[in-house]
């Protein structure tokens, strides 16, 4: 099947989304933009030391923290600064609220105060991307930064102004994500030596990275099957709820975010806070591909989701290789029956053998509640990442739309 074919019917079931509801329905604002653009400023230009004289007034380190090798990292500090000694190995545990400091070292005294470049380490309590996770404790703290880059899915670095004592200081860290653990460099210059120090500064954060990576996941994952055609995999956090699968027609599962809170009458109270939907269909019992992007485009009518504008590409998923094609957009979200919060429909359509695959995500905009938006979508991509065909969901068929 045509990839380029299939990727003008995936625009073609948003726009008839849309055009549903283009009349008698409320205006949805064209305005993309979220409360976290403010954040996204590039870092100041710096120029470098070269190379050689960097080198040559640093000192390279390498330690693998309490022999735990997902803490292992490598970083240059500065010859003429006072490594501190760590005194609490015998107690060292990481928790997710709070950073344990693992290696400081601090410059020479000075009037108007001292330089200091510090490693922390906490672990995650979530699966989040490296962004997600430095932005919800940016906005949980309240700070603005200066500058932001985000170098991949695991690694940001970030600037800002700190008050420490009455000192102001510009502070400069890369976060790393690791596995189960969060790595931060943190090197803090006063304002009055910064722009004698911030290359010196640039470089040392630019030279620290982990030396072990690991891909380990936060939860554990448990599998769904699609009988013997397919398999998706979870985290155990979220719930699987589908009907019994008695044919290969067309099958469907939810897994669903729901929240647990006690009441005033000490009994939980349920709400749901994100909808991952994945439904197969099988392509040998449907008249085309674009039939069921028209039964698909009924279904989302019947929930009362309206469709706004195209909020994103999502370009760095990672798909099975045995899906011939797939694809993934964002689009904004409204409730036809409560204007009170704004949503965000996630929308993936994969192709493998003789199924179609549509995935979809309900979540609470990034701007509406920021963490649970963080976490749905990482789940999201986890569980888009993890659908897995089987070999009995090939069989030949035309190549007919």
């Amino acid at each position: 099947m045509n990839a380029a074919r299939i990727k003008r019917l995936l625009s073609l079931l948003i726009l008839t989304v849309c055009a549903v509801y283009a009349y008698g329905r409320p205006a949805y604002s064209e305005d993309t933009t979220t409360a976290l653009d403010r954040f996204k400023k590039p870092m100041p230009e710096i120029e470098l030391l070269p190379e050689d004289q960097f080198v040559a007034a640093t000192n390279d380190f390498k330690a693998i923290p309490y022999g735990d090798k997902s803490l292992a990292y490598t970083l240059r500090w500065p010859k003429t600064w006072q490594p501190i000694e760590d005194k609490t190995i015998s107690n060292f545990e990481l928790n997710t609220k709070l950073f344990t400091s693992i290696n400081i070292w601090y410059s020479p005294p000075r009037m108007g105060g001292r330089s200091r470049l510090e490693v922390k380490a906490v672990d995650l309590e979530n699966q989040l991307s490296a962004e997600q996770w430095y932005l919800k404790n940016l906005l949980q703290s309240g700070q603005t930064l200066e500058g932001f880059t985000v170098h991949s899915e695991k690694k940001v670095e970030a600037l800002m102004i700190v008050m420490e004592d009455d000192v102001s200081y510009y502070l400069r860290t890369v976060t790393i994500i690791n596995g189960r653990r969060v790595l931060q460099a943190q090197y803090y210059v006063p304002m009055f030596f910064w722009n004698e120090e911030k290359s010196m500064q640039a470089q040392c954060l630019k030279s620290f990275d982990i030396s072990y990576p690991t891909e380990e996941v936060i939860e554990n994952l448990l599998s769904f099957q699609f009988l013997d055609v397919a398999e998706v995999k979870y985290p155990e956090s979220w719930e699987s709820r589908s009907k019994a699968l008695t044919t290969i027609e067309k099958m469907n599962v939810k897994f669903l975010n729901v929240r647990k809170t006690k009441n005033k009458y000490d009994r939980l109270d349920e709400s749901i806070e994100g909808q991952i939907d994945v439904t197969l269909v099988s392509s040998l019992t449907s008249e085309s591909l674009l039939n069921e992007v028209e039964n698909y485009k009924k279904d989302l009518e019947g929930t009362g989701m309206l469709v706004g504008k195209k909020i994103d590409t999502i370009e760095n998923y990672k798909y099975n290789e045995n899906f011939s094609f797939a694809a993934t957009e964002v689009y904004q979200g409204i409730d036809s029956t409560n204007d009170s919060m704004d949503y965000e429909l996630w929308f993936s359509l994969l192709v493998s053998g003789n199924y179609y695959y549509f995935v979809t995500l309900l979540t609470p905009s990034r701007n509406e509640s920021y963490n649970t938006w963080a976490i749905n979508t990482q789940t999201y991509r986890l569980v888009v990442s993890n659908i897995k065909p089987s070999a009995a969901g090939f069989f030949d068929k035309g190549d007919d739309l």
